[in-house]
């Protein structure tokens, strides 16, 4: 069972203390009376299995004269009925028991749903990088149902705003999570979190465009900042507006992730120089007899006529 152990473990310490300070004062603990368990239906309880099973350990006193330590895997059980009574037997608050059986089985289904996606590969160069099929659609939605219904059955379900998002919004979480795979786990978490904070930012800003853009510039500088030049040409590959604006106009081509990245390259080559000047119409020409080379005559016209309805020339 994936518990958050430091929830846990403030609960058990904070317990610890309340004994040794029984102790000091010449008041004996004794045995707490448990609570009573859940009365649901043991089918549904039954069909859900913990992720590391470890034996449920009876609490008990050593002796009058010292305080027993107690140990986060004397109060886990493998069954969430049992693990609740046993958190409810050491003065484990409601509120808290909540906090972590919650946790506990989004940590389950989460490992559910994406071993239902494991197989599927991100393909930054595509329109949709991350597609699901039918079935798997089938299979995510009917793993939050039995998520609402564990939760429900264990009396601990109450509808929650962000829980409803990330149903809703799973499919964008998980490619969020793929766009940056490519990076060590220490920087996918420093840019994750500043993301989180440009969405508070934006949040409170509102629809004003005026404080919106500034936002979105400082959170890409502070990206830039924590990438290498390589790692930030790749976190643009995929995250980037131009990128995105070439995966809808490549999209009739099929491109190969080579071919992508080289329109890519000759997009932002050109970005290095003013529109109309000399130098620009030098670089476009020279663009487009390479992207022409790249993609053959038939690919290339298609790949001008998505260009077109874009809205602006390249």
């Amino acid at each position: 069972m994936r518990t958050k152990p430091l929830l846990l473990a403030s609960v058990l310490l904070n317990l610890i203390f309340a004994g040794w300070l029984m102790l000091v004062l010449g008041t004996r603990p004794g045995h707490p009376t448990p609570s009573p368990t859940i009365d649901t239906n043991p089918a549904s309880a039954a069909s859900i299995t913990p992720q590391a099973a470890v034996p449920d350990a009876a609490l008990h006193p050593a002796g009058a004269s010292r305080v027993v330590p107690l140990d986060w895997r004397q109060v886990e059980s493998p069954d969430y009925k049992q693990y609740i009574a046993n958190l409810r037997t050491i003065g484990c608050p409601e509120k808290t028991i909540k906090e972590i059986i919650v946790a506990d089985v989004n940590d389950l289904f989460s490992s559910r749903m994406a071993s239902v996606t494991k197989t599927n590969q991100y393909q930054y160069w595509r329109k949709e990088p991350v597609s699901r099929s039918e079935e798997q659609e089938r299979q995510l939605g009917g793993l939050y149902a039995q998520k609402r219904e564990v939760l429900k059955d264990l009396g601990v379900h109450a509808p929650d705003f962000n829980d409803l998002l990330g149903e809703a919004f799973h499919g964008t979480m998980e490619a969020r999570d793929l766009e940056i795979a490519f990076l060590p786990e220490s920087k996918r978490q420093q840019i994750k979190e500043v993301i989180f904070q440009q969405a508070q930012q934006e949040v409170a800003a509102g629809n004003d465009v005026a404080r919106s853009e500034p936002i979105e510039q400082q959170a890409q500088a502070r990206i830039q900042s924590l990438l290498t030049t390589e790692e930030f040409k790749e976190y643009e590959l995929r995250t980037s507006i131009d990128a995105s604006q070439l995966r809808e106009v490549l999209d009739p081509l099929a491109p190969t992730e080579q071919e992508f990245r080289v329109v890519f390259d000759s997009w932002r080559n050109l970005k290095a120089f003013g529109p109309a000047t000399a130098e620009y119409r030098e670089a476009q020409q020279s663009s487009e007899t390479t992207l022409q080379q790249l993609l053959g005559p038939a690919r290339f016209q298609l790949y001008l006529g998505g260009v077109k309805l874009l809205g602006y020339s390249k």
